[in-house]
């Protein structure tokens, strides 16, 4: 995933990549589209940024880390938690081994 650089910046983050934005430019960033099994999953960036206020100050990052890859043919690796999982319904069926998601109406 690559974001403008001039809507944010980089900084790392206990060895991840991870992105700060201006908060009143979030609104302005792109919807961000999973493709799981043919179907697109999408998510807005009201969805994928995190806004924190401490001490006077809201700071708005990306939930998304990136991570480096443990060997060069281990290709990408995309773990989808908090971030992911709360925009979409998640059901786990244990039975038939497979995981359905539907987009949670706000």
């Amino acid at each position: 995933m690559v974001f403008r650089s001039d809507l944010c910046f980089q900084f790392h983050l206990f060895n991840s990549l991870q992105y700060e934005f201006d908060c009143s430019e979030v609104d302005s960033l792109p919807d961000v589209e999973f493709l799981i099994k043919g179907k697109k999953l999408s998510l807005s960036s009201k969805d994928y940024v995190v806004k924190e206020e401490a001490s006077g100050t809201t700071t708005c990052y990306s939930g998304f880390f990136g991570r480096r890859r443990l060997t060069e043919s281990s290709g990408s690796l995309w773990t989808l938690g908090q971030i992911f999982l709360r925009g979409f319904y998640t059901h786990f069926d244990k039975a038939n081994h497979r995981i359905g998601f539907a987009k949670i109406r706000h």
